[in-house]
């Protein structure tokens, strides 16, 4: 998601086999059995060939939140792959960094609204780093971002400052 890779081609596969290796089988062998990951080709093209792409664009947002959240809780960085430098080894950043600059990235809005449902009892540090500047300079955009997290919270985790405050706007 970082590098907004949707067709995953040979180098692509390779970097991320290189940060994940698997002892069992061939990470290509691993995409062809996963059934929301498809080939864009036939199954005779050559595997060098090949590019993969998940089956809808949602799959690859809520892994990535699932990915964010776990390192959210365990307050660990994220590790990622920037496929746009040549850099061998993944970037790493808190994840309260990472959403405080992608905040408002349109490509990012379903993955804050999965964070906001997975993150379960630790959702109000989820808010805070959302009020945490920076901020939208008009304020639509920081109230829609909001709005849309605040429908994946459960009732059971609330009351959150956030609910109220922003209840009584």
């Amino acid at each position: 998601m970082y590098s907004d890779t949707i067709d995953f081609q040979l180098d692509h596969r390779e970097a991320v086999g290189q940060q994940c290796p698997s002892d069992n089988l061939p990470f290509d062998e691993v995409l062809d059995c996963l059934s929301f990951v498809r080939t864009s080709g036939p199954s005779t093209t050559r595997v060098s060939h090949r590019s993969y792409h998940f089956l809808h664009l949602p799959f690859q947002e809520f892994y990535a939140a699932q990915y964010i959240a776990r390192h959210w809780k365990d307050h660990r960085p994220l590790e990622y792959i920037d496929f746009s430098s040549r850099k061998s080894k993944p970037a790493k950043v808190h994840p309260t960094h990472f959403l405080q600059h992608y905040k408002y990235t349109a490509r990012y809005d379903v993955v804050w609204r999965f964070i906001a449902g997975l993150l379960g009892e630790e959702v109000s540090g989820h808010f805070n780093a959302i009020e945490q500047t920076p901020l939208d300079l008009l304020g639509p955009t920081h109230q829609r971002l909001v709005m849309h997290c605040l429908s994946e919270v459960s009732s059971t985790n609330l009351p959150i400052p956030i609910r109220t405050a922003t209840i009584s706007i």
